[in-house]
């Protein structure tokens, strides 16, 4: 986790320790990820940010330009480092899920899913839909991983069957 910092102090620093532990994790054979959480999830995080269009102009910034997710992965160039793409905070952060998939995934090594806005399970009303967003993530080439990290609405178990219901399995 980048931690709570102000983006004056934390850029730099936090930059240079991601491309040693690129490094490091190179060495051994490993992908790290780093994921950025929403303001509304986690106020202060430092990674806050996917890198979406609006952001890349560094002059958008109200206090300067801020490396963004998708910024050091592509700076630091190293296939030991991609994105964790956690689709309740890509919602929060940017929305335009179809066109910000397309960009993030050839960067992303894991997906994670939540129904926005109360982080519960795939198939409960709420802001994204499934039976879109899951087929979308094979049709843009993700063979991948896919977590579950919600807060069930109901047990477990019954929070699971939309799985089945969208033609996937356990």
């Amino acid at each position: 986790m980048s931690g709570v910092a102000t983006r004056e102090a934390g850029a730099d620093t936090y930059e240079r320790n991601i491309r040693l532990a690129a490094d490091r994790l190179s060495q051994e054979g490993i992908v790290g990820l780093i994921e950025p959480i929403s303001p509304q999830a986690v106020p202060g995080y430092f990674l806050n940010d996917y890198g979406y269009v609006r952001c890349r102009d560094r002059s958008f910034s109200p206090i300067g330009w801020h490396p963004t997710a998708l910024d050091l992965v592509k700076r630091i160039d190293s296939e030991s480092l991609r994105l964790q793409v956690d689709l309740f905070h890509l919602q929060n952060i940017a929305g335009n899920i179809t066109n910000n998939l397309k960009e993030l995934l050839p960067y992303t090594g894991h997906v994670q899913l939540a129904q926005p806005p109360h982080r519960h399970e795939p198939g409960v009303p709420g802001e994204l839909d499934f039976g879109y967003v899951l087929p979308l993530l094979e049709q843009l080439g993700y063979s991948g991983w896919v977590g579950c990290e919600y807060v069930p609405s109901t047990s477990s178990e019954e929070s699971l069957s939309w799985v089945r219901r969208l033609g996937y399995s356990l």
